[in-house]
């Protein structure tokens, strides 16, 4: 292997986030071991969540609502995950050109899935908000939207548990910044889980009836083939 490929950074896994957390993620930082390791231009961004994690790239799921063209080369895109709760992505014509073409020809509703990195972006007033950059843009069906869902909420529990057990990657730092209730978000994954679950038992029911329903005899005729 070259030197060159030794030193290049390794692409970052995405994590799963719900919106309620994602929107409460301010603040942005770099690891000092990978700035030390390659350097304080090629080390990765993070944003650090609330349950104490980190994040250099997200992978979320939700409906389009709106996209917006924030001006010439910029295109904004609102979406509502599972929870209820809205995200943001945008994306640029320079750095993003086949994400922003996709979002401009998308109608709502349609779902997606967004795979990307976090940015966050404080005002002149000191409100800091976070957005996804986005690296691609996916439709998605429902059973891939279900998977996301149930990923992620195993995924914030783990986190959340990690930080009231006290251990969480970033415990300290997460404590200190950010003045957020994690029972909130429990009760976020709760309602997503219970969601879930009611989908499953619908279409366990619906195969079921599907099943039970009789076999028309020999001779019997179909109302609708014979009106075809």
């Amino acid at each position: 292997m070259s030197q060159s490929n030794q030193s290049r950074p390794q692409r970052k896994e995405a994590v799963r986030v719900f919106a309620p957390e994602f929107n409460e993620a301010e603040i942005e930082f770099k690891d000092p071991d990978e700035i030390e390791e390659q350097g304080e231009e090629r080390a990765a961004n993070y944003v650090l969540l609330p349950t104490g994690g980190r994040a250099n790239r997200v992978l979320m799921c939700g409906s389009l609502t709106e996209t917006t063209e924030v001006s010439e080369k910029i295109i904004r895109a609102r979406l509502v995950d599972e929870t209820g709760e809205n995200f943001f992505v945008y994306a640029g014509q320079q750095y993003n050109q086949d994400e922003y073409g996709q979002l401009k020809r998308l109608d709502a509703p349609e779902h997606l899935m967004i795979i990307g990195k976090p940015s966050t972006y404080t005002t002149d007033e000191g409100d800091t908000y976070v957005s996804i950059d986005p690296e691609e843009v996916i439709i998605t069906d429902q059973g891939t939207r279900e998977r996301w869902a149930a990923e992620t909420a195993d995924q914030t529990l783990d986190r959340i548990e990690a930080f009231e057990a006290g251990n969480a990657p970033y415990q300290e730092e997460a404590g200190a910044h950010y003045d957020y209730d994690l029972s909130e978000l429990r009760a976020h994954i709760e309602n997503v889980v219970a969601e879930l679950a009611g989908d499953n038992e619908d279409a366990e029911a619906d195969n079921e009836e599907s099943e039970a329903e009789p076999e028309p005899e020999e001779g019997d005729i179909d109302p609708e083939a014979a009106a075809a």
